[in-house]
């Protein structure tokens, strides 16, 4: 391979590998922030479970509550495909990885 060719595809890898980081750090914080839902709801359960409030919910005035839970961070299939999307980025990202001491 070509001195030009090795940079080229060596540049691509790195690129790659940015934009791949990039990516999963803001699924990563998508899925942190899921989380926090997830704390809140259970935290709220196990204390007040008569003052859980879901966005765009109708609630009795006593039982309202200034924090509400957003319905779609509990959503079982978007979670499901957030954390296939993790995998497929960290698989990526290891054989990224593998591939760059070839090039340099």
């Amino acid at each position: 391979m070509e001195e030009k060719q090795v940079r080229e595809t060596k540049a691509g890898i790195l690129l790659e590998l940015d934009e791949n980081e990039k990516h999963l750090n803001r699924l990563r914080g998508k899925a942190r922030l899921i989380g926090r839902d997830f704390l809140y709801l259970a935290e709220l359960l196990d204390t007040h479970p008569e003052k859980v409030v879901f966005r765009n919910e109708e609630t009795p005035l006593e039982f309202q509550n200034r924090n509400v839970a957003d319905p779609s961070s509990f959503d079982l299939a978007a979670l499901k495909d957030l954390r296939d999307k993790i995998r497929i980025l960290i698989k990526r990202q290891k054989e990224l990885e593998r591939r760059k001491p070839i090039y340099d």
